[in-house]
Formats: structure tokens, C-alpha cells, sequence
């Protein structure tokens, strides 16, 4: 911890093999990723090459207590950690090639002790064993060991709580205080320390007992396996450290008296045979050389300063660099994580007292809100809720509008995908750029030297003038309007405009009127005006009935107005525009004054928050193509900055190396939501040939059927995977991917990882049936499906056959799935396998 009144500190910083360094940071409740590889902040470049990213932001780690990162690959390493109530909480990091890696909860272990956690270690050869210490409690378990393969995982808005599963959590140490754990090399043995007593070694593949030896020491804190033997490890007390063989545990091979109280010990990956350890209250690095067997050797001594600010704070923890080991992290007491070299001074440094970072050029990057909708906030929770209610790709896409019900969110997104494919099938399927199924802006939007017609203000138009050249608008730029949900140019009656019925519908009153009048379609918009102002909670759109061009060119005026009519006008619009409060009814405004103020521009208008679409169709109207493209590539310059998905009706949807696809991984990097994510690259991708996948595209999809299998929500993986067949080659699989005779004990050639139907369910060796669905007795590879209606093939997955890896029987999984509804165990008479609770 660092300062009184903070809780900042460096937790751990543990790497999956042959990675950049990453460590975490745990601040206010708030967990931080900290990696090392990137230029930027956000979208602030530095002189330094670190980013952050906010992990998790919520009350769960209120008592948060210790931290542990696997050693697994780089796609399936988890993050584990302990509270104080004896919580064990999983995250997975959903790694993409963006600016920030976010992480996803993945749930809480069970069961769970209900001790305090005090230490946490992953098994260095399986990164699926977790070896946990509590404290000692009455007939409690000190250390416990869960292999989370087969451990029951629940996510924390779950309640219900299923007991300890056989052959899923090792316990040993009854009563016993675990400080601290590391395991062996070889990974089948577990030495821990035991309460300032002693040292404990336990062996997995003896049983339950699993002790095999007992050293009576004080030194059982800070236990660190040796990166340069494997047989060494490290011990400390308050005042000394103690060097370790397994082969020999009866003493320690070597005792380093320090005299002063030790916080922190670790050994040195720059040199063999050396120890680094912090004193108390120091700001300076002591190193031990020579560490070794021999009693006569003489240690060898020296400071390293440890300056993390411009104040010489007194540090609390430091880390070395697993990739690059002669740099070393470090964080004071005064809320600073520094980095810096072993044989230099500091190089960068950051606070995290709050969202500024401060570099070491003084330089001050903001990092976004998070509490403000937009923010990187860990969406995990989401995500699963959305893909146990089937947030897949419908045949409708407008259905997945259902997953976003708050105004401001992607509600838009998926009816303007299904739209939007009837824009493109009317587009010339000739013209290179255009063969998209969901273009956008840009690419409709002709940039050669093609005609191209708009409304020209410039020649100050009056309102007669402007229904006339309205019909002179450009094809592709009708197109574009219509994109932008606004309809077709008085191409229907405005009684009969779908786009007006459900604005109207949704009492979206004042922007119907406000589309109406931009497209100068001035008699409508004043029935409408008329129909539904009173109702209108702004009192100016009411009093704005007399601006219109019929009820203006209808009122008596007197000999004097005449001459000033148009300036009478205009200043009425100023004076409504001081009482108007909807942001439709101020663009109102601004569009009658300009036309009575003979003025062509509409930066009064652009500048008010609307949303992007009635933007662009306003700029595709009265603007000149410069100055239109010129609009479309600052608003994509801000949407790519700021993640938000609003661009891609102007980038399109297309496949990587383009606008598009920077913004929906600048989206995963501020959102987290890698799940809306992935279901885009799969909708660019549908039916393309594996080759057209890119890297990002890959990495992105992993990440999201990785999160899939770590919630057993196997159904939506596997039929995300029949849209892109040619990925799943691409993607690991496993070494159970092929299938066999249980007779001959024939491997059949054929990998099931192909999702092809096979030809028959007879082994070719010995011509025995292999097997068949346990429930229905119909033999593996007979197409079930093709004698279905075409109402009951919406599960193109339902007669997949599937296995319990435990007792080896399967079926159709339709069939298992309306059995385990009703049922926990195997459906085979006198199995008493529990397959559901695997």
C-alpha cells in the first residue's frame, strides 16, 4: 500500500511467456493493466512507450487481498484474484492489436472457503492449476489447489453455489496459515510457508495427505522459485533471507543477515546467483552477488537508487522485467510507478492517483471518463447476458437491436446494417469501390471528376428557388440522404413516408419537421407543424409556425416592412433562437435564418450536437464536394479517436487494412466489447475465402470464442464458427479433435475440426457401428436434419454430435440439450456420471 490514505500499489507483474512486459496496478478499488510497446495514450502520442487500460472498476475488489498471472500461452493465460472474504475471482485478457488490452471477468471460483486469501500461485507446467493459501481457521483448509478446467466457474450475478466437485480441488494443510507458495519446476510439488514456523513441501500424486517434509524456519515469506535452477528457491524473515534446494531441505545453503526489516525480496534476472531486496522505508535497491552453495563465499554488496519522482520517495515494491531483465518497475509511496533501467537513472514515471498521466517529460495525458457511457469499463457481464440470450447474426439483423435498448447506445447499429444492404444492391455492382455489401459514405460519395449536382447557396436561393433545384440533386447523393435515414426526396407523399411514420411514432416530432424543411418540402412540414406543436415541450417550435414560407408570404405586410421584409424575418429567428432548448428546433432556426439572411453557410448548424447522420445529409444537400469530403474526414478522424461505431455509415463496412476496420478496433480498445466486435468481422467476412482474413481479424475473433469456451457457451461458439469456416484452421485446436472406433481402436482419419458431415458412422477397419446418439439410437453421420422442416433447422448446430469428456457418451445435441433440461446425469442406464456439473 502507498501513503495513508491511498491504496495504490504494484501488485504483481507476471508475463505470459515471450510476451512484453505487462504488470498490474491496483488503485482505489480500480485494477490497472500497465504494458509496455505502445506510443500512445489514448491517442496522445509520448516520448515513452507505455499505455494503461482500466481492467475493472467496481465494488467486487473492495477487498481485494493478492493477485496471480498464469503462465499459459498468450491465449489462454488468466489472471486470478484473492480476497480477503476468501473470493477467488477469474479474468481473461482479451487480446487484440490495439492501444489497450482489456480485461473480462470470467467469474468466481468455487467453492469457496470463505477464509481470507493470502497467496496465490499458478502451476508453471499446467496453467490450469491454482494453488491458493487462506489463513488458518478451525478444521479449515490452508491450502487448497483447483483445477480450473474442471472447477465450477460462476459469474458473479450468479447466487447459486454447487458443492465441491470430486477430483476438482486438492486440500491439504489443515489449520495451517499459508504465507506464501511456490511450486517445483517439475510442477507435481507445492512448498509453502507456514506461519512464520516452517516449510512445507506437498506432493499432488500422493493423496490427500500430500506432505512430504517439514523445515522448521521463520523464513516463510516471499517465496520466489530461482529463473536460472530448478531446484533453488527463496525465503525471507523480517531481518534475514534464506536460499533453498529441493534436493536437500534439511538447511538452507545459504542465510543473508540483513539487520534491517525487509520488505520485499526477489531474484535478480540480470545476473545469476543474485538477490535483490527492498529495506523499509528505503528508496535504494541492495543487491547480493555470489549467492551460492559455498560457505566461504564472500557476498558482494551494493545500492542501487531507486529515484521514482522528482521527491525521493520511499519505494514499496518493485518487479523485474521477465523480456528485457535489466529494467525494473518499481512504485513509491506517493502513488508513482516509475520504470527504469538496472544500471541507469529513471526513464519515465506516472501517478495514479487519478486519471492523469504524468510522463517523464512532464508531458500530462488525460485518459478518458469512465463513468460517462463512453469510458473502458469492463463489460464481461454484458457480453455474457447478451450471448446466453443468442447476440449472434440473425437472419434479420434489425433483430439485434433488442440487446440495445438505451438511446445512446448501438441501437442504431444493427437496423441501419439490415438497411443499408438495399443501398448497396442499387449501386452499380460494376464499380470496383462499390462491391460492398454494407457501404457507407465514402464509398457511395463520387470522388472523381463525375458530375455532380447539390443545392448551391451561393446564389442565395429563395424558398420557391429551393423546390425547384431540389429535384436537380445527384443521384449518389440522394443515396447518401436516404443512408442517413432521411428517406427519398419527396419520391413518396409525406402521409406516406415510412421514415416519417416512425418518427411520428416515436414522437420524434421535431426532427421530422426539421428533415422536412431541410429537403424544402415546406407545405408537409407545416401540416406537421400545425398537427403537433402544441404538444412540443419547446415553446418556440409553436411560434415558429409564422416563419414558414406559406404562412409568411400570407401575412398582410405594411409599405414600409416590404422594403425590410427579410430582415424582419431574420431577426425573428434570433429571437426565438434565444427560447429554443430542443437541439432540432435551434438547427430549425438556424436553417430559416440563413435562407432570409441570404447566407450559404452552415457551420451554425454543424456545430450543435445532432447526430453525425442528419449531419451528413444536411452537408450532402447544400455542400460542394470539397467542402463535403471535408466534413466526412473530420467527423471519421473524431469517431476513429474516440471509438465510436457512428462512423462506420460513413467508412462502410469492409474487410481490414481500411477506415473501417482501425474503428472497430479502436472500439474494443475504449468499450472492451470485443463481443459486438467480433459479430461485425464476421459479417465482413461471411463467405470470404480464409486467405482475406487479416491478423486483426483473427486476433479479435479469438478472443471472443476464447471468451465463449471460458463460459461453456458452447452452442454460440460453435455456430459462430460456421460463418467463417476457413478461420477455425486458423485457430489452435485440440489434440482430441480427432475421433475413433471403440472396437479396433482405430483412429478414423477424418478431424472433426473440418465441421464436414461424414459419410458414414461405420468404422472402415472393422466395419462396426462406432456409435450412435444415445437418446434418438441413430449412428454418427446420417444427415438427421435434411428430413427437418425448414422452421426447425434455425439451430444449424442442433445435430452436432457431442461427448462428455468424462464417461465418453454423446449424442445430438439438440437432443442432450431437451435431456439435461430435466436432467443432471447421463442419459446411459446405470452411468452415474454427472455430466452437467463438468
Amino acid at each position: 500500500l502507498m501513503g495513508e490514505n491511498t491504496t495504490v500499489g504494484m501488485v504483481d507483474m507476471l508475463l505470459p511467456a515471450m510476451s512484453e512486459p505487462n504488470f498490474l496496478i491496483f488503485f482505489k478499488n480500480t485494477l490497472y493493466l500497465y504494458e509496455y510497446g505502445h506510443d500512445r495514450v489514448g491517442m496522445v502520442s509520448l516520448s515513452s512507450k507505455f499505455s494503461a487500460a482500466l481492467l475493472n472498476k467496481s465494488t467486487g475488489f473492495d477487498d481485494f487481498n493478492c493477485l496471480a498471472w498464469s503462465y499459459g500461452s498468450v491465449w489462454s493465460s488468466l489472471v486470478a484474484i484473492g480476497h480477503k472474504s476468501g473470493r477467488l475471482t477469474l479474468l481473461a485478457p482479451i487480446y487484440t492489436s490495439g492501444v489497450h488490452r482489456p480485461f473480462a471477468t470470467l467469474g468466481e471460483l468455487r467453492p469457496c472457503m470463505n477464509i481470507p486469501c493470502e497467496s496465490l500461485a499458478w502451476n508453471p507446467r499446467g496453467y490450469n492449476f491454482l494453488a491458493v493459501g487462506y489463513q488458518s481457521r478451525p478444521r479449515k483448509y490452508g491450502l487448497v489447489v483447483f483445477d480450473i478446467q474442471r472447477s465450477c466457474v460462476h459469474a458473479p450475478q450468479e447466487q447459486d453455489i454447487i458443492d465441491d466437485l470430486p477430483g476438482s480441488v486438492w486440500k491439504f494443510g489443515k489449520g495451517k496459515f499459508v504465507q506464501s507458495i511456490v511450486w517445483q519446476a517439475s510442477g507435481n510439488e507445492l512448498i509453502v510457508g507456514v506461519a512464520s514456523r516452517h516449510i512445507r513441501t506437498f506432493d499432488l500424486r500422493t493423496g490427500a495427505s500430500g506432505a512430504i517434509g517439514c523445515v522448521p524456519t521463520s523464513c516463510t515469506l516471499n517465496l520466489e522459485a530461482d529463473p536460472f535452477s530448478e531446484n533453488r528457491f527463496l525465503s525471507r524473515d523480517y531481518e534475514k533471507m534464506c536460499i533453498w534446494d529441493v534436493r536437500w531441505m534439511m538447511t538452507p545453503v545459504c542465510t543473508i543477515n540483513t539487520h534491517r526489516p525487509v520488505i520485499q525480496a526477489a531474484w535478480n534476472l540480470f545476473r545469476q546467483n543474485s538477490i535483490a531486496c527492498l529495506f523499509a522505508g528505503s528508496s535504494e535497491l541492495n543487491v547480493y552477488y555470489e549467492v551460492n552453495d559455498d560457505e566461504n563465499s564472500n557476498y558482494e554488496q551494493f545500492k542501487r537508487p531507486l529515484r521514482t519522482s522528482e521527491h525521493v520517495w520511499p519505494v514499496v515494491r518493485f518487479a523485474f522485467d521477465r523480456v528485457k531483465r535489466n529494467r525494473l518497475f518499481l512504485a513509491d509511496c506517493s502513488s508513482v510507478v516509475s520504470q527504469c533501467n538496472f544500471a541507469d537513472t529513471t526513464a519515465v514515471s506516472w501517478c495514479s492517483s487519478g486519471d492523469v498521466i504524468t510522463v517523464y517529460d512532464d508531458a500530462c495525458i488525460l485518459m478518458e471518463e469512465f463513468d460517462d457511457g463512453v469510458g473502458r469499463k469492463n463489460c464481461s457481464a454484458t457480453m455474457r447476458d447478451r450471448a446466453k440470450n443468442a447476440y449472434t447474426i440473425p437472419s434479420d439483423l434489425a433483430e439485434n437491436k433488442r440487446f440495445f435498448q438505451d438511446p445512446h447506445s448501438l441501437s442504431w447499429l444493427w437496423p441501419w446494417l439490415a438497411k443499408v444492404e438495399t443501398v448497396a444492391e442499387s449501386l452499380d455492382s460494376n464499380d470496383a469501390p462499390n462491391s460492398c455489401r454494407f457501404p457507407g459514405v465514402k464509398m457511395i460519395f463520387p470522388t472523381d471528376d463525375t458530375k455532380d449536382s447539390f443545392i448551391d447557396l451561393k446564389k442565395f436561393p429563395d424558398f420557391s428557388e429551393l423546390i425547384t433545384m431540389k429535384n436537380s440533386i445527384g443521384e449518389n447523393r440522394e443515396k447518401i440522404i436516404a443512408l442517413c435515414g432521411w428517406g427519398h426526396l419527396g419520391s413518396v407523399s409525406a402521409d406516406q413516408d415510412p421514415v416519417l411514420d416512425d418518427l411520428c411514432k416515436s414522437l420524434e416530432i421535431e426532427r421530422a419537421i426539421y428533415m422536412l424543411t431541410c429537403t424544402s418540402r415546406f407545405e408537409h412540414a407545416l401540416q406537421l407543424l400545425e398537427a403537433y406543436a402544441e404538444n412540443s415541450s419547446d415553446e418556440a417550435l409553436l411560434q415558429a409556425l409564422v416563419l414558414y414560407p406559406p404562412a409568411a408570404l400570407k401575412r398582410p405586410s405594411q409599405a414600409d416592412e416590404a422594403k425590410e421584409g427579410t430582415p424582419y424575418w431574420h431577426k425573428m429567428c434570433s429571437i426565438l433562437l434565444e427560447k429554443a432548448k430542443n437541439l432540432y428546433v435551434r438547427a430549425l432556426l438556424h436553417f430559416l435564418s440563413n435562407i432570409y439572411a441570404k447566407r450559404h453557410v452552415l457551420e451554425n448548424i454543424l456545430q450543435l450536437d445532432l447526430p453525425p447522420q442528419d449531419k451528413v445529409a444536411l452537408s450532402a444537400l447544400y455542400l460542394s464536394k470539397q467542402e463535403f469530403l471535408k466534413i466526412v474526414d473530420e467527423m471519421v478522424k473524431q469517431f476513429l479517436n474516440d471509438g465510436n461505431l457512428n462512423g462506420l455509415f460513413l467508412t462502410g463496412l469492409i474487410a481490414e487494412k481500411s477506415s473501417s476496420f482501425d474503428l472497430i478496433q479502436r472500439f474494443v480498445d475504449v468499450t472492451g466489447d470485443v463481443q459486438t466486435a467480433c459479430l461485425l468481422l464476421i459479417l465482413i467476412n461471411k463467405g470470404n475465402a480464409p486467405a482475406v482474413y487479416g491478423p486483426g481479424t483473427v486476433n479479435i475473433v479469438k478472443s471472443y470464442l476464447n471468451l465463449l469456451s471460458r463460459w461453456r457457451l458452447w452452442d454460440t461458439h460453435c455456430e459462430l464458427k460456421l460463418y467463417m469456416p476457413g478461420l477455425y484452421c486458423q485457430l489452435s485446436r485440440l489434440s482430441e479433435a480427432l475421433y475413433g472406433c471403440a472396437f479396433c481402436m482405430q483412429t478414423r482419419e477424418e478431424a472433426l475440426a473440418s465441421q464436414l458431415e461424414v459419410c458414414s458412422g461405420y468404422c472402415k477397419h472393422c466395419s462396426l457401428n462406432m456409435f450412435r446418439c444415445i437418446l434418438c439410437s441413430v449412428s454418427f453421420g446420417v444427415t438427421v436434419h435434411s428430413r427437418l422442416k425448414q422452421q426447425e433447422q434455425k439451430d444449424p448446430t442442433a445435430f452436432w454430435f457431442v461427448w462428455c469428456c468424462m464417461c465418453k457418451h454423446g449424442g445430438h445435441k439438440k437432443h442432450l440439450n431437451e435431456w439435461f433440461k430435466r436432467n443432471s446425469k447421463c442419459p446411459m442406464p446405470k452411468c452415474k456420471c454427472e455430466c452437467m456439473t463438468l
